[in-house]
């Protein structure tokens, strides 16, 4: 850790060859109650070995711990690169959100070109992450979203594994990003170009959540890059966070996410004018079957099963592990019938 921190002293000092005052990247970080975390972020964003000037967009929605001071701290200590938004009341709870998305983006540099994400429970562990995805797109002109590996830190026992969506670097194309769900990119590994960014549809700004529809968004607009190297962390359970309050394993709770899901993937699709339908069906489907799993009933189980995966059957493997899966819910159906028979 010393040497990471020696590396940021020395690369964060302002030299003649950056001019920071036009930073190409801009770094979004939205910050509620990560005092325990949050000098973890503001490293990782500091130690960035860079041959670019960049920003760092620090906005805490009104913390109530000492999350504020922490960032005035960093603030004060790095004027080139941290530029802290402190607000006085929580717009996060407000209608839209309230003011927060303005006052970040207002904020932002006219000069950047790029985007990174990632929120003050989590971190980057790489210096040179923000270089290797910069370098890729200023290559590529065709890409619209650059990500990479992440470690799943589950703040409840402290297991960490990765995502490991690919061995090897590669371009991951919308079907992926579709069956994936919201969590297939670790959204602290995503750059984006702003332009795009800042002329999104509604269709993608107005859902329950911005992940999802926000990688879809750019998988439609482009191609996406992989990088398959772990340079970052993303806190899963901490205490406040979305994902420790979501319900997914609860019936209601896995009920309410899928109608938000679907919102999502149907304005998605009349968005894109119906041309990747069987993308959008195929995963609407497997998250009814995923539901009626919990329940469960084990006819719609064999309703949607099928529904969603005849759209995959290319090939002789993939239609016989597809009717294998199909009779062996039949059985299970049969099964549970018969028992309920029984009992009764």
């Amino acid at each position: 850790m010393a040497n990471i921190l020696e590396k940021a002293q020395r690369h964060n000092t302002p030299t003649k060859e950056l001019d920071w005052s036009h930073p190409l990247l801009t770094i979004r970080c939205i910050v509620y109650n990560h005092e325990a975390y949050i000098r973890d972020c503001l490293e990782g964003f500091v130690m960035q070995e860079t041959t670019f000037p960049f920003e760092v967009i620090v906005h805490d929605d009104a913390s109530t711990d000492n999350s504020a001071a922490i960032i005035r701290e960093y603030a004060e200590k790095y004027q080139h690169i941290i530029k802290p938004i402190i607000q006085t009341e929580n717009q996060y709870q407000k209608p839209g959100h309230g003011h927060m998305n303005v006052d970040i983006n207002n904020a932002m540099a006219e000069s950047s070109r790029y985007l990174a994400f990632c929120e003050g429970d989590d971190y980057w562990i790489d210096p040179t992450k923000i270089q290797q995805q910069v370098e890729w797109f200023e290559a590529h002109l065709d890409y619209t979203m650059v990500w990479h590996d992440s470690y799943i830190l589950d703040y409840r026992n402290g297991t960490k594994t990765t995502f490991n969506r690919s061995e090897i670097n590669t371009t991951i194309g919308l079907k992926e990003i579709i069956m994936g769900g919201g969590g297939f990119c670790p959204s602290p590994s995503l750059m984006v170009r702003k332009d795009l960014y800042l002329n999104r549809p509604k269709e993608v700004t107005e859902q329950f959540v911005g992940d999802y529809p926000n990688q879809i968004y750019f998988a439609l607009m482009g191609k996406t890059y992989y990088i398959a190297k772990p340079m970052s962390v993303y806190r899963l359970y901490t205490p406040g966070s979305w994902n420790s309050t979501a319900r997914y394993n609860e019936v209601e709770g896995f009920f309410q996410n899928l109608k938000g899901i679907q919102k999502i993937l149907q304005d998605l699709n009349r968005w894109s004018n119906f041309k990747y339908d069987k993308w959008f069906q195929s995963k609407f489907y497997r998250d009814l079957y995923k539901y009626y799993s919990l329940i469960p009933n084990y006819k719609k189980m064999k309703e949607y099963y099928w529904k969603a995966n005849t759209s995959r059957i290319k090939s002789i493997p993939t239609f016989y592990w597809t009717i294998r899966a199909y009779f062996s819910i039949c059985i299970k159906t049969i099964n549970f019938l018969q028992k309920k028979t029984v009992d009764s």
